[in-house]
């Protein structure tokens, strides 16, 4: 008895380890009973398909009392309890009790039993341990809209006698925005640390209703990361370019998460931000690894573009910088810029956290230049010259890349797409 309680702590600990991939603890689970035993609550604490969950309720087993042409229970006691489970609803529960991260895709599950699990849920406290939640489309369909949303039914805490975990992150893909906030609301979502949203949002009303909704819905001390992609085509990205450019204003809504590590606005280009905007940004943030405000189409000229000035101020305010991506516009590099970046980082502590190869320095910097006017030759020479005097600022510096026009891997589709291509 004692042996076997200490192999399955070995397992426990030998199938927590993070290189294990989901087929490795399947693979496991077919060793035999006591492996099994171990692995597949291990296997339900990352729920990958929304489908396989849901398959857990047999469609022809729901609930016999639900009236399909009234679209409401009928089998309700006096609070409003649904009196009559659906079939298989006791593992549903065990299973989501497990789940750390959930991957919800409304849209897989039949309409039939939304309509039916939904009285059922709104009685539950579903997901009690989740921790990251990943979104795909929006919460609810339409063809459902007339009752509760089941999504947010099953993260919230209904049964408030049951204590349950606080989401650490939320991703979301082709999510509205409006749901996005509806998911901000919850109780649990208070001390988020991660937010990372991908979609068409349409224009700078959308995006700044949400910007403006975080500061009075999450913990300021708790959020460390936010990463906002836009996928809208290029040509509809600038049809009309006045209402879609983020300013200082904007930033300055998130000047209250003084502890935010990454800040990622990708798509979304700024409006006539300068050097000493853009230093505010850095002072604002001084734990930033990452800094990245990538427009949607670099050409020649758009607005928000930034010197040497602002580099600098990065080098000087964020010591923990790892990835920085700003507009540059041509700048004279210092004649002198040896002695010049060597009092800039005088001043400087050096980056104690490092990404890819190089360690205890900033590793990487996506830098648009834009070379209307240089010949060939000056701009291979501008570009030595920059290199060098960036490595002055971060002598741990692995590479400068110069972003030509969008990359066909950020989701965009301008005419003739050049890639990027990396100097020396």
């Amino acid at each position: 008895m004692h042996e076997a309680l200490y192999t399955l702590d070995i397992l426990n600990i030998i199938l927590d380890e993070a290189v294990l991939r989901h087929a490795d603890l399947f693979h496991c689970a077919l060793v035999c009973s006591m492996w099994r035993y171990v692995a597949v609550p291990k296997i339900w604490e990352d729920i990958r398909s929304t489908e396989a969950l849901f398959g857990l309720l047999p469609k022809e087993t729901l609930d016999p009392d639900y009236d399909s042409s009234e679209g409401l229970p009928r089998a309700l006691d006096s609070d409003n309890h649904h009196r009559v489970l659906p079939s298989g609803w006791e593992e549903f529960s065990m299973r989501t009790a497990l789940a750390k991260r959930f991957v919800l895709d409304i849209s897989a599950v039949p309409i039939d039993q939304q309509w039916a699990i939904a009285p059922v849920v709104s009685r539950a406290s579903a997901f009690p341990s989740l921790r990251q939640l990943v979104i795909h489309g929006p919460l609810q369909s339409e063809e459902v809209i007339t009752v509760p949303c089941l999504s947010l039914l099953l993260l919230d805490a209904n049964d408030r006698a049951r204590e349950v975990a606080s989401l650490q992150s939320i991703e979301t893909h082709r999510t509205p925005v409006s749901d996005i906030i509806s998911l901000l609301h919850l109780p649990r979502a208070r001390s988020l640390q991660s937010i990372c949203v991908t979609g068409q949002i349409a224009n700078l009303d959308t995006l700044s209703s949400f910007i403006e909704i975080l500061p009075s819905t999450l913990d300021v001390r708790t959020l460390r990361e936010l990463t906002i992609t836009r996928t809208l085509c290029a040509s509809r990205a600038y049809g009309s370019p006045d209402r879609y450019f983020l300013t200082l204003v904007h930033l300055e809504c998130l000047s209250v998460f003084q502890r935010l590590t990454r800040l990622e606005f990708i798509g979304v280009a700024a409006a006539s931000m300068d050097d000493a905007e853009y230093a505010q940004c850095a002072a604002w943030w001084p734990e930033l690894r990452v800094f990245v405000l990538q427009p949607p189409v670099p050409e020649a000229w758009y607005p928000g573009t930034c010197t040497l000035s602002a580099v600098e101020a990065f080098a000087r305010e964020c010591p923990s910088l790892e990835l920085l991506c700003l507009p540059l516009l041509y700048a004279t590099v210092p004649r002198d810029f040896s002695s010049h970046a060597q009092v800039q980082s005088s001043t400087t502590r050096r980056p104690a956290v490092t990404i890819r190869i190089v360690d205890d320095f900033l590793a990487s910097m996506e830098v648009s230049v834009s070379t209307q006017e240089l010949n060939p030759l000056r701009y291979t020479r501008y570009v030595e010259d920059l290199a060098s005097y960036l490595l002055m600022l971060f002598p741990g510096l692995e590479r400068v890349t110069h972003v030509g026009r969008t990359p066909a891997d950020a989701g965009y589709h301008a005419p003739a797409a050049e890639g990027r291509q990396e100097d020396p």
